[in-house]
């Protein structure tokens, strides 16, 4: 309904534009020096067209813009979109994707949502940053002899009682 005013605008100003262009050449004559006479204005008849074209090309592309918005239904109060249904399908998929990902050695899980992510994403979709990995905890090991902690980047055998794996 609003792109309708614009078309009504967009022909005024075309009217109006093509009629004032001809009064202003009667208007504000050009003035021949030599011969001391006044002629009709074509410069400034024609530059006023040019104004009013462009004008007009604006308010049209408004015009249009509308147009196509109101056909997809903007601006209409009474429509209403209930995404209730939406979320609960959506819920529902992301729990069962969640039970069926599993973190390989090229991804991560994210500990708030659960979902896997590639090494090289810093943050989940969620929010949540990836967590730290400490290369220490996945190195040690406890001897099966005295039960110390160890490391394998220290040495592959148990630096309390020797003991080789």
């Amino acid at each position: 309904m609003r792109s309708n005013i614009f078309k009504g605008l967009t022909i005024v100003i075309l009217i109006l534009g093509l009629i004032g262009g001809i009064v202003l050449g009667f208007q504000i004559p050009s003035v021949n020096y030599n011969t001391l006479s006044s002629e009709f204005n074509f410069g400034l008849m024609i530059g006023s067209w040019i104004g009013t074209a462009i004008l007009s090309f604006i308010f049209y592309g408004v015009y249009s813009i509308l147009l196509y918005l109101e056909q997809l239904g903007a601006g209409d109060e009474n429509i209403t979109v209930n995404t209730s249904s939406y979320q609960n399908v959506n819920d529902n998929n992301s729990k069962n994707n969640k039970s069926e990902e599993k973190a390989d050695s090229s991804s991560w899980k994210c500990p708030i949502c659960g979902k896997v992510n590639q090494n090289y994403v810093g943050t989940c979709g969620c929010g949540t940053t990836k967590p730290v990995s400490n290369t220490l905890e996945k190195d040690v090991w406890e001897c099966p002899n005295c039960h110390s902690k160890n490391n394998y980047s220290d040495s592959s055998e148990c630096p309390k009682c020797h003991w080789k794996p």
